[in-house]
C-alpha cells in the first residue's frame, strides 16, 4: 500500500468517526427527521401485511368451500348480496354423474342474508357475511368439505346446525332454540342440532347456518327439486380440468364451469378489488408521511449544513476532497435512513396487527389464519424508506460542494440566501396548476387522476413559494404580538423572519397535512349535506323501510306493512346488479315508479318501462353517447339482455343508481322477488308518529329492517359518510404529527444557531420565562402560517373535488367554517405543544458559555 493510499484509507477511517460524531451530537434533531421516515415505512409495510393476511384468509374460506370442479350459473365477477334463482335441476345432477369423467355430483343451494339471534340480539357482526346453505359430504378441493364436528344434522325446517365460531360468539349450546330469519321463510324458532366445520381455519366472523336439502331448498331458494350450484368430484384417472369439459356439455349456456382452483383464483381476485379501497388508504397515507418526511429530512440537513459550513470547510483544509465531505454527510442521511427504515418495518407490523384487531373487535375475524409476513415486500418497504431518505438528503448535501478550505479560518456564519429560482418555478407552477385546475372544472369530463394531478402541482407549487407568501404573514403576526407582548412577541416575528426559507418549508410540511384535512372536511360536510338535502327533497314517500347495511328485505315485510292501518299505498323496490360497457353498476326496479323518490324525465317515458326496456340518467347518457331509441346490451344474473332506452332522467335523488328498470325486468333476467327498499304512502289525516310506530313493530320480523322518514333517512346516510370519514381522519392525523416533529426540529435548530444571541439577551436582563414565551411566538406564528396555507389550499382542493363530483351525488357545497376556525386554534396549540422542548433549552442556555462561542 502507497502512502497515496493509507492517506486516503486515513481519512476514509477519520471520516466515519466524524459521521458517528455527527449523529451522537445531533441524535436528537435527528430522531424527529427519522420518525417522519419511519412512519410512513411502517405503513407501507401496514398496507402490505393487512392486504395479504385479509386475502390469505378469506382465500382459506373460499377454498374450503370448494370442490374439485364448480358449476356456478350467473355472473360470479358481480358485486351484490341479491337472491338468485335456483337453476339446476336434480335431473340435470343425475346426468352429470351418468359422465365416465365424474365421480359424484352434488346440488347446492345457498344464499345470503340468513340470520341468526339469540334473546332479540343479532349473532355475530352486521358487517360479516351470513350464509345459508345445505349440508352434503362431497370431498372438498383441499380436504373432507364440510363435516359434522357434534351432533346431528338437521331433518326438517325447525332444525338447523350451526358453525363452531357461531355457536361460541352467541354461547349457543346444542339443542338450544334460536330465532334463524331466511330470505323465504321469514323468521322461525329453531332447534339447534349439530356443528358443521369447513376445511377453513376461521369463517372471518360469517355465520353459517346449515339446513337439510329439503328444507335449504324452500328456506334459502323458493323452488323445491333445484339447486343454485353443483359440487363435483373428478372420477379417478381424470383431471379436474376434463371433468370441467365433460360437464360444460350437459349444463346451459349460462352456466359457469369452473375447476375447484380456477373458482378460488377468482373469488380471491374479487375480493381484492372490492377491499382495494383500503389497500390505497393506507398506501396513501404511507406517501403523505413519507412527503412529509422528505420536507423534514431537506430542511433538517440543510439547516445543519448552514451551522456547519466551518466545520466541513476544516475538513477541507487537512485534506478531505469535496467528494468526501459530502459522501461523509450522505453517510450520515443513510444511517439515519436504515435505522428509521428498520424500525419502521417493525412498527407496521404492529400496525398491521392494530388494524387486525380493530376488523376483529367489529366482527370480521381476519386473524385466525395467521399474521401473512412477505420478506421480499418487507425488504422493498425498507429500501424504500431508505432511498428516500438518500434522496431527500442530497438537496442540501449538494450545497456542500461550494465550501472552500478558507471558510474554516473565517467565523461561522449561517447562510439564509432565498433561492429566486425556486420562487420563480414554483410561481409558473401556481399559475399553470390553477389554470388547468379551473379548465378541468369547467369540463368536469377528466380523470380522477388528472383532477389529483393538478391539486398536488399546486400543493408543490405553494411549497415553493411559501417563504415569499409568508413575509408579510410574518410581518402582520409581529405587530399583533408587539402590542399583545411588547418586545418579546416582536423579536418573536423577527426570529421566524430572519430566515424565511426555513419558515416557509417548516410551514409547508404542516400544510400538507392541514390541506388534506380541509379538503377532507369539505368534501365530507358537502356529501353530508348533499344526502340529507336529497333525502328531504327527492323522497316522494311518507316512510321508507330499508336497512343501513342494504341488506335484502324478505317480500313477506311488505306484505305485512300492507296490512297496517294508515297505510295507503305500498312500493316495493329491488337495487340489482347491471354490467354496461364492461363496467358494474346498477339497476333500480319499483313496483310503482315514482313512490320512494320522484324521477325527473328528461325526455322519453318511464310508463314504457317493460321486460325489454330501461331508463338512463342523464350524466350516464352523455357517457355513452345514448339518445332515445337506442339498444344498449346489458347483463345480470348471467343473463344479457338487448334493452330499448324508452326514458333519460335526471339523477338527484340517492335512491337512484344510473339505470332504471322494471319489475318485469327483474322476471326477464331471472331475478327472484326481493326488496332493498320498501316505500309507503299514507292514508289522508294519518298520524305519522303513530302509523311509523306500528309499521316498525310489523317490521320486526326482519330485526334489521329499520322505518325512516325523509329527515331520518337522511341523517342515517350522513352517519354512515360520517363513519367513512372517521377512519380517513385518524389517519390524516398522524400527517399533522409528523409535520408537528417539523416544527419542533425547526426550532431546536434556530434556537442552536441562536445560542451566542441567547446568551446576550439573557445577560442583558431577559428572564427564562421571557426566553421561552418568545420561542413559544416564533412557534406558534410558524404554525399559523402553517395553517392559514393550508386551510386556505384545502378549502380550494375541497370545492374543486366536490364540483368535480357532482355527478357522483355530491350535488351542494358546504363549508365547516367553524372546523375550519378550530384547526386555526389547534395549529395554535400545536406551535405552543411542539415549543416545549425548544424553549425549555433555551432559556437553560449557559450565559458566559454563549456569549464565548464554545
Amino acid at each position: 500500500m502507497d502512502a497515496h493510499q493509507r492517506r486516503d484509507l486515513g481519512t476514509v477511517k477519520v471520516m466515519w468517526r466524524a459521521v458517528w460524531r455527527g449523529l451522537k451530537v445531533r441524535k436528537v434533531r435527528l430522531v424527529l427527521s427519522a420518525v417522519a421516515v419511519m412512519l410512513g415505512v411502517a405503513f407501507v409495510v401496514a398496507a402490505q401485511i393487512f392486504m395479504a393476511t385479509l386475502n390469505q384468509t378469506f382465500a382459506s374460506i373460499v377454498a374450503g368451500t370448494a370442490s374439485e370442479v364448480m358449476v356456478t350459473d350467473g355472473d360470479e365477477s358481480m358485486e351484490g348480496s341479491q337472491l338468485s334463482a335456483p337453476e339446476f335441476s336434480e335431473e340435470m345432477i343425475a346426468e352429470m354423474e351418468g359422465l365416465a369423467e365424474v365421480e359424484r355430483a352434488e346440488g347446492s343451494v345457498l344464499a345470503e342474508g340468513v340470520y341468526v339471534y339469540v334473546d332479540e340480539e343479532m349473532v355475530g357482526s352486521p358487517m360479516a357475511p351470513t350464509f345459508g346453505f345445505n349440508y352434503h359430504d362431497l370431498p372438498g378441493l383441499y380436504g373432507e368439505g364440510a363435516q359434522l364436528v357434534e351432533g346431528s344434522m338437521p331433518q326438517t325446517m325447525d332444525e338447523v346446525a350451526l358453525d363452531p365460531e357461531t355457536l361460541e360468539r352467541g354461547d349457543i349450546d346444542i339443542g338450544d332454540e334460536v330465532l334463524v330469519i331466511t330470505p323465504y321463510g321469514g323468521q322461525r324458532e329453531t332447534t339447534v342440532t349439530g356443528s358443521v366445520t369447513l376445511e377453513a381455519p376461521s369463517f372471518g366472523g360469517a355465520t353459517i347456518s346449515v339446513f337439510d336439502t329439503e328444507s335449504a331448498q324452500r328456506l334459502l331458494g323458493d323452488r323445491e327439486g333445484y339447486f343454485h350450484a353443483i359440487d363435483v368430484q373428478a372420477a379417478s384417472g381424470y383431471s379436474h380440468q376434463e371433468a370441467a369439459e365433460a360437464i360444460r356439455g350437459v349444463v346451459p349456456d349460462t352456466a359457469t364451469v369452473q375447476t375447484g382452483e380456477e373458482y378460488v383464483e377468482e373469488q380471491a381476485e374479487g375480493l381484492s378489488s372490492q377491499l382495494g379501497f383500503l389497500n390505497i388508504l393506507l398506501f396513501g397515507f404511507a406517501l403523505v408521511a413519507l412527503g412529509v418526511g422528505t420536507f423534514l429530512i431537506v430542511n433538517t440537513f440543510a439547516m445543519l449544513i448552514a451551522q456547519r459550513r466551518r466545520e466541513l470547510a476544516l475538513y477541507r483544509a487537512v485534506g478531505a476532497r469535496r467528494g468526501q465531505v459530502q459522501r461523509m454527510v450522505m453517510a450520515e442521511a443513510l444511517v439515519l435512513g436504515v435505522l428509521a427504515s428498520a424500525v419502521g418495518v417493525l412498527a407496521g407490523i404492529g400496525v398491521a396487527l392494530g388494524i387486525i384487531q380493530l376488523f376483529t373487535a367489529i366482527g370480521l375475524d381476519i386473524q385466525a389464519a395467521g399474521l401473512v409476513l412477505q420478506p421480499v415486500s418487507l425488504l422493498l418497504a425498507f429500501g424504500f424508506g431508505v432511498l428516500v431518505t438518500l434522496i431527500a438528503a442530497w438537496v442540501p448535501v449538494r450545497a456542500t460542494s461550494g465550501i472552500s478550505p478558507v471558510e474554516a479560518l473565517q467565523a461561522a456564519e449561517v447562510r439564509r440566501e432565498l433561492s429566486w429560482t425556486r420562487v420563480i418555478i414554483g410561481a409558473v407552477l401556481l399559475v399553470l396548476g390553477l389554470g388547468l385546475l379551473g379548465l378541468v372544472l369547467a369540463e368536469r369530463s377528466a380523470s380522477a387522476a388528472v383532477l389529483g394531478g393538478v391539486v398536488l402541482a399546486v400543493a408543490v407549487a405553494l411549497a415553493l413559494i411559501s417563504p415569499v407568501l409568508g413575509r408579510p404573514f410574518v410581518a402582520g403576526a409581529g405587530l399583533v404580538w408587539g402590542r399583545l407582548f411588547g418586545r418579546t412577541g416582536s423579536l418573536a416575528a423577527l426570529n421566524a423572519q430572519r430566515n424565511p426559507r426555513r419558515t416557509g418549508v417548516t410551514a409547508s410540511a404542516l400544510m400538507i397535512g392541514l390541506a388534506l384535512v380541509t379538503t377532507l372536511s369539505v368534501v365530507a360536510e358537502s356529501t353530508r349535506s348533499s344526502v340529507e338535502q336529497m333525502a328531504d327533497d327527492t323522497m316522494a314517500a311518507d316512510l321508507l323501510v330499508t336497512t343501513p347495511a342494504n341488506l335484502t328485505i324478505p317480500p313477506q315485510i311488505a306484505e305485512s306493512i300492507a296490512d297496517v292501518d294508515g297505510v295507503d299505498e305500498v312500493s316495493a323496490a329491488a337495487m340489482l346488479p347491471l354490467r354496461v360497457a364492461g363496467e358494474d353498476q346498477a339497476f333500480f326496479a319499483e313496483d310503482e315508479l315514482g313512490t320512494i323518490s320522484p324521477v325527473d324525465v328528461v325526455s322519453g317515458s318511464t310508463d314504457d318501462l317493460d321486460a325489454g326496456s330501461i331508463a338512463v340518467s342523464e350524466s350516464r347518457a352523455e357517457e355513452l353517447s345514448l339518445s332515445l331509441g337506442d339498444e344498449v346490451e346489458a347483463t345480470s344474473n348471467g343473463r344479457t339482455l338487448s334493452l330499448d332506452v324508452v326514458a333519460i332522467y335526471r339523477s338527484t335523488a340517492i335512491t337512484l343508481p344510473s339505470w332504471v328498470g322494471s319489475p318485469e325486468l327483474v322476471t326477464a333476467f331471472d331475478w327472484p322477488e326481493q326488496d332493498m327498499f320498501i316505500g309507503l304512502v299514507l292514508d289522508d289525516g294519518a298520524e305519522a308518529e303513530t302509523v311509523k310506530d306500528e309499521v316498525s313493530a310489523a317490521a320486526e320480523a326482519f330485526p334489521p329492517a329499520e322505518v325512516y322518514d325523509a329527515e331520518g333517512f337522511g341523517q342515517m346516510r350522513a352517519e354512515q359518510v360520517d363513519q367513512i370519514v372517521g377512519m380517513v381522519y385518524a389517519l390524516l392525523v398522524l400527517a399533522v404529527v409528523i409535520a408537528l416533529l417539523g416544527v419542533v426540529n425547526t426550532l431546536a435548530l434556530s434556537v442552536a444557531e441562536r445560542q451566542r444571541e441567547m446568551g446576550l439577551l439573557r445577560a442583558v436582563g431577559m428572564r427564562r420565562g421571557t426566553v421561552r414565551n418568545m420561542v413559544r411566538l416564533e412557534s406558534v406564528t410558524i404554525s399559523l402560517w402553517g395553517a392559514v396555507l393550508g386551510i386556505g389550499a384545502g378549502l380550494l382542493f375541497g370545492i374543486a373535488v366536490q364540483r368535480f363530483s357532482q355527478d357522483q351525488g355530491i350535488m351542494f357545497l358546504a363549508v365547516p367554517w367553524w372546523q375550519l376556525l378550530g384547526y386555526l386554534v389547534l395549529a395554535a396549540v400545536v406551535g405552543v405543544l411542539a415549543a416545549f422542548w425548544p424553549a425549555w433549552r433555551a432559556s437553560r442556555t449557559d450565559i458566559l458559555t454563549a456569549i464565548s462561542g464554545d
